[in-house]
């Protein structure tokens, strides 16, 4: 962003603020209009957000913290420049706005990505890093970098070569990796098969409940011996605000998704019969997927809110289009555009105030 110097003839020093490190950095000059400079090299995406402030030696060594979209950037309130920014002062409104802006540099989001999301392309990836675990390895190695200027974490449920079946998934090394890295909650994105009619092939659906039919998967941290037993409430198995933020990013996003819905998870790596999937819905599951457990069970154990955005790949087996079998060749193609859509929601969600 920019802010006007008279020094500049009346120009603007470009400064662009790095939300990971918390730097300054001068990137360069713009001509001076209406208040803030165009500078194409940090325009942003429709709909896109950012948090940025201009160092005012007028007000007293502060800085004027602007919200740009791609509208128009109001000023929001008033920041103390000190290592980045600091201390705060201004309006309630301001206060709580420039707030939530700028300490995410201390709230880490984790996507986990399953099928079709072996990468987020409009990460800024920062640094790539192996984890240890004391249950063994993660999947792949964690993805460091920002989204929308907020600090993300990337890790491929079924690695980077999508070379894990689900039921071989180290989900303890995963969860206990992120909270390592300090997560302090998680997005999970998987693909599944829809059951209920209206859950139609390239449908995307925030679930709010789950039914486990995985089985030998160790589901705990806590399993006795020098650990103690614990037990956990898991009536409501995915986090109500982290949903919340999801629809509500998918709102602003313009992406239509499901509110709620109950994910069966089962063992795969094969695929259900029909009559498994008549079960199913017996039962009152509107989606299938694979990998739904012991990964929520695992995050709530560590205190992690946790969320999931399904992509609706097929129709489940003996239903629709899958009446007689699930072609395989079509999946590709509904996740490549269903992905695009996700990705989105993900970008909005870290845009978010």
């Amino acid at each position: 962003m920019a802010y006007g110097d008279d020094a500049n003839g009346g120009g603007a020093t470009v400064m662009r603020f790095d939300v990971g490190t918390g730097a300054w950095q001068a990137v360069g000059t713009a001509g001076f209009s209406a208040g803030i400079a165009p500078y194409t090299s940090l325009a942003l995406a429709p709909g896109g957000v950012a948090y940025v402030a201009y160092q005012d030696m007028a007000n007293g060594a502060g800085a004027t913290v602007m919200r740009f979209s791609t509208g128009n950037p109001p000023v929001v309130g008033i920041a103390a420049v000190r290592e980045g920014i600091a201390a705060r002062k201004g309006t309630a409104d301001a206060h709580a706005r420039i707030a939530a802006a700028f300490d995410r540099r201390s709230s880490m989001l984790a996507i986990i990505g399953g099928s079709g999301l072996t990468k987020l392309s409009s990460m800024e990836v920062t640094r790539r890093e192996v984890a240890r675990t004391p249950f063994g390895e993660p999947s792949g190695a964690l993805m460091f970098g920002t989204l929308c200027c907020q600090p993300v974490v990337f890790l491929a449920r079924h690695g980077y070569g999508h070379t894990i079946p689900p039921h071989l998934v180290n989900y303890r090394a995963n969860i206990w990796a992120l909270k390592q890295a300090k997560a302090d909650r998680i997005v999970s994105v998987a693909s599944v098969g829809g059951i209920r009619p209206e859950f139609i092939t390239g449908a995307l659906a925030v679930p709010d409940q789950i039914i486990d039919y995985t089985w030998g998967r160790t589901g705990t941290f806590f399993e006795g011996g020098e650990s103690a037993v614990r037990h956990i409430d898991f009536t409501n198995p995915y986090d109500p605000a982290l949903r919340a933020s999801l629809l509500g990013a998918a709102a602003l996003a313009g992406v239509p998704v499901f509110d709620g819905g109950v994910y069966a998870a089962t063992q795969g790596p094969r695929l259900e019969t029909a009559a498994e999937i008549n079960r199913l819905e017996r039962d009152g599951a509107d989606l299938v997927g694979m990998t739904g457990m012991p990964e929520a069970a695992l995050a709530r154990e560590l205190d992690l809110p946790y969320a999931a955005i399904n992509v609706v790949a097929n129709a489940a087996a003996g239903r629709s289009t899958s009446a007689n079998g699930i072609r395989f060749d079509s999946i590709e193609a509904v996740l490549q555009e269903s992905m695009l859509r996700v990705r989105r929601i993900l970008e909005q969600l870290c845009c978010q105030p």
